[in-house]
């Protein structure tokens, strides 16, 4: 149910990010999610999400309290962020994000996490 209120809150975006790394990547759902959130914030923005980018302060403050700022300190590598964008960009709920984030959106956002 959670996955769900995420997706049809326009927060569809964030989750695939997150839940494939976490899938594929091997680090913690929290952890994918507090690493993620400033930059999937901004890519929100840009749809036009009033209010997303004055979150990221916070949510990037989140992210060094769970010691979760970068994909690389929590022992992802680059082959991995291939792999992820690749999966990522094959799910579904993306549809629900207009404009739909292509993989080399989703592999840009993960570079700015790395």
């Amino acid at each position: 149910m959670s996955g769900y209120t995420i997706d049809s809150a326009g927060y569809g975006l964030h989750h695939v990010l997150s839940q494939t790394l976490a899938r594929m990547g091997g680090v913690g759902h929290g952890s994918a999610n507090a690493v993620m959130l400033p930059h999937t914030l901004l890519a929100l923005d840009r749809r036009g999400a009033s209010g997303a980018a004055g979150l990221v302060p916070f949510a990037a403050n989140l992210a060094r309290r769970a010691r979760a700022s970068r994909l690389r300190d929590l022992g992802i590598d680059e082959a991995t962020l291939d792999a992820c964008a690749d999966a990522a960009s094959e799910r579904a709920e993306l549809d629900h994000v207009p404009p739909r984030a292509d993989r080399d959106e989703l592999r840009a956002l993960y570079a700015a996490a790395y």
